[in-house]
């Protein structure tokens, strides 16, 4: 997984027509606080730089702000025990399902709750959500007291549907609960 990084440059800088700045990755700094300080030293001919952020790769957008960095470092804490894969649902989760940043802690929390698993499509089921459909109906035995052959008539597109209206959402493979 590529690390997060924010294009930094200042306001004046881009009042005056120029973009001169520098990405800067995020995992190399401690805190926010040295981060802050790499980009005064970054932009050390302005007496009272303020930092615009121009641009950022590999975190959510919704964490994304032009004028704050917060929320990153928020972001970077939460992430810091997942592997590579966790990360990308987590990524999901932040964009696609759980629409409010509070912070890191409940965050993680709220994801940690959610997340259901990678459900990627099968010979047998070619979809994400029909895939999950099926290990959820056998893992919670609801065909189970139904003769052996009625189970083929078991309608697991309706079935997934339902799942997928009222209680579960899918992201890419991902899945989530709506109720976290």
């Amino acid at each position: 997984m590529e690390k997060p990084r924010v294009y930094v440059g200042t306001y004046d800088k881009y009042s005056m027509g120029s973009i001169k700045g520098d990405w800067l990755e995020l995992s190399n700094f401690e805190n926010k606080e040295a981060f802050l300080k790499a980009c005064k030293k970054l932009h050390k001919d302005e007496s009272s730089p303020e930092f615009m952020y121009q641009d950022f790769e590999n975190f959510p957008r919704v964490l994304y702000s032009e004028s704050n960095i917060t929320k990153v470092f928020d972001y970077l804490k939460a992430i810091e025990s997942m592997d590579n894969d966790m990360i990308e649902a987590f990524n999901y989760f932040v964009s696609d399902v759980y629409y409010g940043w509070s912070n890191a802690d409940s965050m993680k929390k709220s994801f940690e709750s959610s997340f259901q698993g990678k459900y990627p499509p099968s010979s047998l089921f070619l979809d994400t959500e029909l895939e999950f459909t099926h290990q959820y109906v056998e893992s919670h035995e609801i065909l189970k007291g139904m003769d052996e052959n009625l189970h083929g008539y078991f309608d697991f597109h309706r079935y997934s549907q339902m799942l997928f209206t009222a209680y579960y959402t899918s992201v890419n493979e991902y899945v989530f609960t709506l109720n976290y």
